[in-house]
Protein backbone atom coordinates (compact mmCIF):
# COMPACT_ATOMS: atom_id res chain seq x y z
CA UNK A 1 0.00 0.00 0.00
CA UNK A 2 1.52 3.66 -0.99
CA UNK A 3 1.71 6.46 1.07
CA UNK A 4 -0.56 8.22 -0.70
CA UNK A 5 -3.28 5.43 0.17
CA UNK A 6 -2.51 6.01 3.79
CA UNK A 7 -3.62 9.78 4.03
CA UNK A 8 -6.57 10.89 6.07
CA UNK A 9 -8.43 12.39 3.17
CA UNK A 10 -8.46 8.88 1.32
CA UNK A 11 -9.87 6.41 4.57
CA UNK A 12 -13.18 6.60 3.44
CA UNK A 13 -12.31 5.96 -0.07
CA UNK A 14 -10.46 2.80 1.33
CA UNK A 15 -13.08 1.51 3.24
CA UNK A 16 -15.82 1.90 0.28
CA UNK A 17 -13.42 -0.78 -1.42
CA UNK A 18 -13.92 -2.85 1.28
CA UNK A 19 -17.94 -2.87 1.14
CA UNK A 20 -19.60 -0.12 -0.42
CA UNK A 21 -22.98 -0.65 0.93
CA UNK A 22 -22.22 -0.80 4.73
CA UNK A 23 -23.46 1.75 6.74
CA UNK A 24 -20.76 4.85 7.43
CA UNK A 25 -23.12 7.21 9.22
CA UNK A 26 -26.46 7.51 10.82
CA UNK A 27 -27.84 10.99 10.54
CA UNK A 28 -31.41 11.16 12.17
CA UNK A 29 -33.33 8.57 10.66
CA UNK A 30 -31.38 8.41 7.29
CA UNK A 31 -28.36 5.91 6.71
CA UNK A 32 -25.39 7.00 4.56
CA UNK A 33 -23.56 4.36 3.11
CA UNK A 34 -19.52 4.43 2.26
CA UNK A 35 -20.43 4.91 -1.62
CA UNK A 36 -22.29 7.88 -0.61
CA UNK A 37 -19.99 9.50 1.75
CA UNK A 38 -17.01 8.87 -0.76
CA UNK A 39 -18.94 10.15 -3.20
CA UNK A 40 -20.19 13.23 -1.16
CA UNK A 41 -16.52 13.83 -0.59
CA UNK A 42 -14.91 13.86 -3.75
CA UNK A 43 -17.80 16.24 -4.83
CA UNK A 44 -16.67 18.94 -2.16
CA UNK A 45 -13.38 18.23 -3.09
CA UNK A 46 -14.07 19.34 -6.16
CA UNK A 47 -15.71 22.50 -4.90
CA UNK A 48 -12.64 22.82 -2.60
CA UNK A 49 -10.44 22.69 -5.37
CA UNK A 50 -12.64 25.43 -7.38
CA UNK A 51 -12.63 27.59 -4.28
CA UNK A 52 -8.70 27.66 -4.74
CA UNK A 53 -7.87 25.07 -2.48
CA UNK A 54 -3.90 23.81 -3.03
CA UNK A 55 -1.94 21.41 -0.80
CA UNK A 56 -0.20 23.48 2.00
CA UNK A 57 -4.39 25.57 2.13
CA UNK A 58 -6.06 25.78 5.25
CA UNK A 59 -9.74 25.65 5.77
CA UNK A 60 -11.84 26.16 8.93
CA UNK A 61 -15.22 24.78 10.09
CA UNK A 62 -17.45 26.22 12.32
CA UNK A 63 -20.42 23.96 13.30
CA UNK A 64 -21.73 20.93 14.81
CA UNK A 65 -20.21 17.22 14.09
CA UNK A 66 -22.25 15.79 11.58
CA UNK A 67 -22.47 15.39 8.05
CA UNK A 68 -21.27 18.49 7.06
CA UNK A 69 -18.15 19.00 9.34
CA UNK A 70 -17.15 15.27 8.20
CA UNK A 71 -17.74 15.99 4.48
CA UNK A 72 -15.42 19.35 4.94
CA UNK A 73 -13.07 17.48 6.68
CA UNK A 74 -11.78 14.38 4.46
CA UNK A 75 -12.51 16.99 1.33
CA UNK A 76 -10.13 19.04 2.51
CA UNK A 77 -7.45 16.24 3.66
CA UNK A 78 -7.40 14.50 0.22
CA UNK A 79 -6.11 17.81 -1.34
CA UNK A 80 -3.37 17.96 0.58
CA UNK A 81 -5.09 20.74 2.99
CA UNK A 82 -5.57 20.81 6.93
CA UNK A 83 -8.94 21.09 8.90
CA UNK A 84 -9.31 23.18 11.66
CA UNK A 85 -12.38 23.15 13.50
CA UNK A 86 -13.76 26.08 15.35
CA UNK A 87 -16.11 25.40 17.93
CA UNK A 88 -19.25 26.93 17.35
CA UNK A 89 -20.02 27.68 20.93
CA UNK A 90 -16.71 29.84 21.75
CA UNK A 91 -16.99 33.73 22.58
CA UNK A 92 -17.06 35.37 19.05
CA UNK A 93 -13.62 37.05 20.14
CA UNK A 94 -12.08 33.92 20.78
CA UNK A 95 -13.34 32.34 17.70
CA UNK A 96 -12.20 35.58 15.50
CA UNK A 97 -8.68 35.06 17.11
CA UNK A 98 -8.39 31.35 16.12
CA UNK A 99 -10.33 31.98 12.90
CA UNK A 100 -7.28 34.90 12.12
CA UNK A 101 -4.50 33.48 13.56
CA UNK A 102 -4.85 29.63 11.12
CA UNK A 103 -5.89 32.45 8.13
CA UNK A 104 -8.27 30.10 6.26
CA UNK A 105 -8.42 30.23 2.40
CA UNK A 106 -11.99 29.30 2.86
CA UNK A 107 -14.15 28.91 5.98
CA UNK A 108 -16.97 26.75 6.25
CA UNK A 109 -20.00 27.94 8.85
CA UNK A 110 -22.50 26.08 9.44
CA UNK A 111 -25.98 27.10 11.59
CA UNK A 112 -25.82 29.63 14.62
CA UNK A 113 -21.74 30.39 14.84
CA UNK A 114 -20.57 33.38 16.95
CA UNK A 115 -18.52 33.15 13.76
CA UNK A 116 -21.75 35.10 12.32
CA UNK A 117 -20.43 38.64 13.44
CA UNK A 118 -17.23 37.67 14.24
CA UNK A 119 -16.26 36.91 10.53
CA UNK A 120 -17.71 40.23 9.36
CA UNK A 121 -14.29 42.02 10.31
CA UNK A 122 -11.77 39.30 9.20
CA UNK A 123 -10.27 38.94 5.70
CA UNK A 124 -11.48 34.98 4.84
CA UNK A 125 -10.82 34.31 1.25
CA UNK A 126 -14.43 32.70 0.63
CA UNK A 127 -17.18 31.92 3.27
CA UNK A 128 -19.43 28.81 2.90
CA UNK A 129 -22.67 29.76 4.86
CA UNK A 130 -24.50 26.65 5.75
CA UNK A 131 -28.39 28.24 7.15
CA UNK A 132 -30.69 26.31 9.58
CA UNK A 133 -30.40 22.62 8.81
CA UNK A 134 -29.04 22.73 5.95
CA UNK A 135 -25.93 20.80 7.06
CA UNK A 136 -27.76 17.79 8.01
CA UNK A 137 -28.10 17.38 3.76
CA UNK A 138 -24.11 18.12 4.22
CA UNK A 139 -22.73 21.47 2.85
CA UNK A 140 -24.41 23.07 -0.57
CA UNK A 141 -21.37 23.32 -2.35
CA UNK A 142 -21.09 25.42 -5.81
CA UNK A 143 -22.02 22.20 -8.77
CA UNK A 144 -18.62 20.94 -9.32
CA UNK A 145 -17.14 18.30 -11.26
CA UNK A 146 -16.25 15.82 -8.88
CA UNK A 147 -13.03 14.41 -8.10
CA UNK A 148 -11.78 11.62 -9.18
CA UNK A 149 -9.30 8.82 -8.67
CA UNK A 150 -6.84 10.10 -11.22
CA UNK A 151 -7.35 13.47 -10.13
CA UNK A 152 -6.63 12.40 -6.29
CA UNK A 153 -3.24 14.21 -5.10
CA UNK A 154 -0.08 12.75 -3.70
CA UNK A 155 -0.06 13.67 0.01
CA UNK A 156 2.57 12.49 2.30
CA UNK A 157 2.21 10.85 5.46
CA UNK A 158 4.39 14.03 7.09
CA UNK A 159 2.39 16.85 5.72
CA UNK A 160 -0.38 18.92 8.07
CA UNK A 161 -3.65 16.82 8.35
CA UNK A 162 -4.93 18.66 11.51
CA UNK A 163 -4.58 22.17 13.03
CA UNK A 164 -6.60 21.71 16.20
CA UNK A 165 -6.70 24.59 19.05
CA UNK A 166 -6.92 24.26 22.74
CA UNK A 167 -9.85 25.69 24.80
CA UNK A 168 -7.69 28.69 25.75
CA UNK A 169 -9.24 28.80 29.41
CA UNK A 170 -5.77 29.97 30.98
CA UNK A 171 -4.78 32.58 27.62
CA UNK A 172 -5.31 32.91 24.16
CA UNK A 173 -6.08 29.02 22.47
CA UNK A 174 -3.18 27.22 21.44
CA UNK A 175 -2.63 25.45 17.83
CA UNK A 176 -1.63 21.93 18.01
CA UNK A 177 -0.19 20.61 14.82
CA UNK A 178 -1.00 16.53 13.87
CA UNK A 179 0.36 15.12 10.48
CA UNK A 180 -1.67 12.53 7.99
CA UNK A 181 0.91 9.61 9.62
CA UNK A 182 0.25 10.95 13.21
CA UNK A 183 -3.52 11.18 13.03
CA UNK A 184 -4.00 7.92 11.31
CA UNK A 185 -1.51 6.20 13.54
CA UNK A 186 -3.65 7.58 16.65
CA UNK A 187 -6.88 6.80 15.53
CA UNK A 188 -6.18 3.20 14.51
CA UNK A 189 -7.91 3.13 11.68
CA UNK A 190 -4.90 1.62 9.37
CA UNK A 191 -5.75 -1.60 11.35
CA UNK A 192 -7.13 -4.16 9.04
CA UNK A 193 -9.32 -5.17 11.58
CA UNK A 194 -10.18 -1.77 12.11
CA UNK A 195 -10.52 -1.06 8.30
CA UNK A 196 -12.59 -4.07 8.08
CA UNK A 197 -15.86 -3.06 10.40
CA UNK A 198 -15.57 0.82 11.73
CA UNK A 199 -18.31 2.98 10.91
CA UNK A 200 -17.19 6.23 10.72
CA UNK A 201 -19.28 8.57 13.56
CA UNK A 202 -22.51 5.84 13.81
CA UNK A 203 -25.15 8.14 15.51
CA UNK A 204 -24.08 11.54 14.17
CA UNK A 205 -26.88 13.49 14.01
Amino acid sequence: MSETDRSLGTWIHRRARLGSDAVALQVGSRSITYRELSLRIDRAAGALAALGIRPGDRVAFSGPPGLAYLETLFATTALGGSFTPVNPRSPADVAAWIVEDVAPRVLVRHGASSLVEATLGLAVPTVVAIDGTAGEEGVPWPDREEMTAHGRRFVPGDALALLMYTSGTTGRPKGVMLTHAATVFAAGIDNPAVLSRLAVGAGVT
